[in-house]
């Protein structure tokens, strides 16, 4: 029997630092986002709606794991726990969505200058379709 605690158990003191230094981690990112999409694209609304798209998106997936552990019976032995597979799956959701939001932001900043004459939601329509 060894002194020591399992790598894998995390005390309550040491979980509730986590959790407070990852909000912080999670709002600063943000903040450095909107910064620096906004700077990018002339505009820190695009930013806002870049970092509101991204929180979407994960609290999506988290939904939908939630929602599967409250659906899927017990009996079928399935876990929907939060452990690190689901967090690298949630953290590939938000590395994704960020990515395509990027793309879309600079399809976007194109059609600006080739659609001159159209309308802001024709540009956006149109960039959707064209993505």
């Amino acid at each position: 029997m060894t002194p020591f605690q399992a790598s894998s158990v995390i005390g309550p003191a040491v979980a509730s630092d986590l959790t407070s230094k990852s909000i912080w981690a999670m709002v600063i990112t943000w903040i450095l986002m909107i910064v620096y999409v906004g700077f990018r694209f002339a505009s820190w609304r695009f930013g806002v709606a870049a970092v509101l798209a991204l929180i979407h998106d994960a609290m999506v997936a988290v939904g939908f794991v939630a929602l599967a552990g409250w659906i899927v019976p017990k009996s079928w032995g399935l876990s929907f726990e939060m452990n690190m597979t689901s967090i690298a799956a949630i953290l590939t959701v938000i590395g994704f969505s960020i990515n395509d939001t990027i793309v879309i932001y600079d399809r976007v900043r194109e059609n600006l200058v080739m659609m001159k004459k159209e309308s802001f939601a024709e540009i956006i329509n149109t960039t959707v379709n064209q993505m």
